[in-house]
């Protein structure tokens, strides 16, 4: 073994003194793929995960590897599943989601899951397998930029694990071995082409490289998939068999198991509010509400519940259930949590609708709160103050921090002024807001329907013809 390798494992493992390492035929499901390295003699270090050496000399792909197994696996093959990313709201392809439940519990245990932490199914993947009692294991890769710091943060990785052992079987792989030993960058993680063009990334080239079998649920022309699929049976192991499933259908053709609420309100529809009114407007949600685990968020989707909707509407039905409007310190200066409204009539919202690429999201949604705006200042809601960039960064710590919002966006046209908002610190209990300081709005009386089960309150229909 070159004295590099042997340098690596002996930082890993804190086995050294002269201890020799045995090379070995590596156990399935690595055989094919991996010799595995024995401290010689063995009883040198307690069996305490395996080390294997991935042997990618055949391709330029990989590159030769040592990697780290917290446990050994059962013998039998590995297997994955692949997708090209379908966007951040993932209730909307039921389909999609189901095909990743079916396949673990249709496997009857004749694979191992292999999981590459980063890849499009990885999440869900990893839940449905822990729900499903299903074998799996999760693949983890190098993320530092510079030799050094990969290998340290490999190294702490390993320790970090032999101490306190994770409840999934983890593989950690190391940088690629052509480029130990100084502060030239790890470029194998984000290849290029032979035209120049990005490459595959590792986390994606080991999903399709590791495994014997690669369940491809959905390949999008010019994704890193498809670009990995391409390339694959050239550069990879021709052990490695890929199939394609058709495409995933829409969530409308599919069907949600949304179910019909007996409702005991009955609602009280007006035009507008009879009041000067500050405005909540609801945005579509990514991810796990607030204070719900992310696991449980997961299940939600793998199940296709209607509980993982996090469209504007969604977000404004669990409002009204919880009858709380929470507070962000998302973009907020000095980071105290506020509640945001805005000053402007339900009459523009249609033209202040507009959506806002650097947040991924839409602004002005036709779907939230009008509330008395005397009620809201005697709780201590004051308007923004929109200054300058320069004066914005300078109050960062002034007590009024809070309530300074630069006027316009660096760099672009957008301007902040348009919002006219005003801020409330801290959450908002809506049982504190009289009957008649509030109302809802919704765009159509479809909506309408569906809030009125939780709606106490007046209900505006900003479209009365839909």
């Amino acid at each position: 073994m070159d004295d590099a390798r042997r340098r690596h494992l002996e930082m890993a493992s804190g086995i050294s003194g002269g201890i020799a390492w045995r090379r070995l035929p590596a156990p399935p499901p690595w055989d094919d793929v991996a010799h595995q390295l024995i401290p010689d003699p063995y009883d040198a270090s307690p069996p305490n995960g395996q080390w294997l050496a991935l042997d990618f000399e055949r391709s330029d792909w990989i590159e030769p590897r040592l990697a780290w197994l917290s446990r050994p696996l059962p013998h039998r093959p590995l297997a994955t599943l692949a997708s090209s990313h379908i966007g951040r709201q993932y209730s909307q392809h039921g389909v999609w989601l189901s095909s990743i439940r079916q396949a673990v519990a249709l496997d009857q245990s004749r694979h191992t899951w292999l999981i590459v932490q980063g890849t499009t199914c990885a999440d869900l993947l990893t839940e449905c397998c822990r729900r499903l009692g299903a074998e799996h294991v999760l693949v983890e890769t190098p993320r530092a930029t510079s030799v050094d710091r990969a290998w340290n943060s490999w190294y702490d990785r390993i320790r970090q694990l032999r101490a306190v052992p994770a409840d999934d079987a983890r593989l950690i792989m190391s940088p690629p071995l052509t480029n130990h030993g100084g502060t030239e960058q790890v470029t194998a993680d984000q290849p290029t082409t032979a035209h120049g063009r990005p490459g595959v990334p590792l986390a994606d080239r080991l999903l399709f490289s590791l495994p014997s079998t690669v369940l491809v649920l959905y390949r999008r022309p010019g994704s890193r998939t498809d670009e990995a699929i391409r390339r694959s049976p050239a550069l990879s192991a021709p052990r490695t068999t890929i199939h394609l499933l058709p495409e995933p259908a829409t969530a409308d053709l599919f069907g949600w198991d949304r179910s019909e609420r007996c409702c005991d309100v009955v609602s009280t529809f007006i035009d507008r509010p009879p009041w000067p009114a500050l405005l909540h407007s609801t945005r579509r949600r990514d991810g796990a509400w607030p204070e719900q685990a992310r696991s449980d968020f997961l299940s939600e989707l793998l199940i296709l519940s209607d509980a993982a909707d996090r469209s504007p509407l969604a977000t404004l039905v669990r409002i009204l259930e919880m009858r709380t409007l929470r507070a962000s310190s998302e973009c907020i200066s000095g980071g105290r949590p506020v509640v945001c409204f805005s000053s402007q009539s339900l009459g523009r919202l249609s033209e202040l609708r507009r959506y806002r690429r650097h947040r991924r999201r839409w602004d002005f949604e036709p779907y939230g709160l009008a509330i008395e705006r005397s009620f809201l200042e005697r709780l201590g809601a004051r308007p923004v103050r929109y200054v300058s960039p320069s004066e914005h960064r300078s109050a960062v710590d002034s007590p009024d921090a809070w309530l300074l919002q630069p006027a316009a966006s660096r760099g672009s046209d957008l301007q902040w002024t348009l919002e006219r908002e005003w801020r409330l610190p801290g959450d908002l209990r809506l049982a504190t807001v009289p009957p008649e300081s509030m109302a809802v709005f919704v765009p159509d009386r479809r909506a309408a329907d569906r809030i009125a089960p939780d709606c106490p309150w007046p209900i505006i229909v900003l479209n009365r013809c839909a």
